[in-house]
């Protein structure tokens, strides 16, 4: 008996558990579906539909450098959040990562650019599809980016001409433009002004 119970044992080392973070529970009533997702400092959420299912999944930067990502598993009208990782992608740009996922060569899948402490950006090609991505790391310094420190890009077509433009705000509460004056699959950045509009939030 002794015997058996000793291989039972060293049988029982010989596998290997891996925990995540996931767990619901309710508080004081409230219900939350990442219980042990933690907390999150200098947080930056962006909405994205990751998995092309028709409703957006949650981004979170976070000082640490990665992104927590909460997969919705409800609906469009109504989602419900699982903690899936704190580190998307394995992504782990090291101090304050600011993420904006964007379709930057108009190929139909998301990519990434993701400002930082130092002011750069990093640029995350997806060379997978629209269900299945892949993110590939094609520089950290992104068309030589850099506003100085704790940049924060976003993109949208500002001038309304089928392209995605720059802005990226920065410690000191201004806004970068950068005007895209190529074209939706091949851009070409034209430095504008870094106090776009005269907005100034601070910091």
């Amino acid at each position: 008996m002794k015997k058996l119970l000793w291989i039972c044992f060293f049988l029982t080392l010989g596998f290997s558990q891996t925990w995540e973070r996931i767990l619901p529970c309710y508080v004081n009533n409230v219900y939350y579906a990442g219980a042990y997702s933690g907390g999150v400092n200098y947080s930056r959420p962006d909405w994205v539909d990751i998995d092309n299912d028709g409703d957006y999944d949650l981004m979170i930067g976070a000082e640490h450098g990665g992104m927590h990502f909460y997969r919705n598993i409800g609906t469009a009208s109504s989602p419900s959040w699982l903690f899936v990782t704190e580190f998307y992608e394995n992504i782990d740009i090291e101090n304050r990562c600011s993420q904006a996922f964007v379709d930057i060569d108009n190929d139909n899948d998301y990519d990434i650019l993701i400002g930082e402490q130092d002011g750069n950006i990093n640029f995350y090609r997806n060379v997978g599809s629209p269900t299945n991505d892949t993110f590939v790391l094609v520089t950290e310094n992104y068309n030589g980016i850099n506003v100085g420190s704790f940049s924060a890009p976003v993109c949208c077509d500002i001038d309304a001409d089928g392209d995605y433009d720059l802005f990226i705000g920065e410690h000191y509460g201004n806004l970068n433009y950068y005007r895209n004056d190529g074209t939706a699959s091949t851009p070409a950045w034209t430095f504008v002004t870094e106090t776009w509009f005269s907005i100034d939030v601070g910091t």
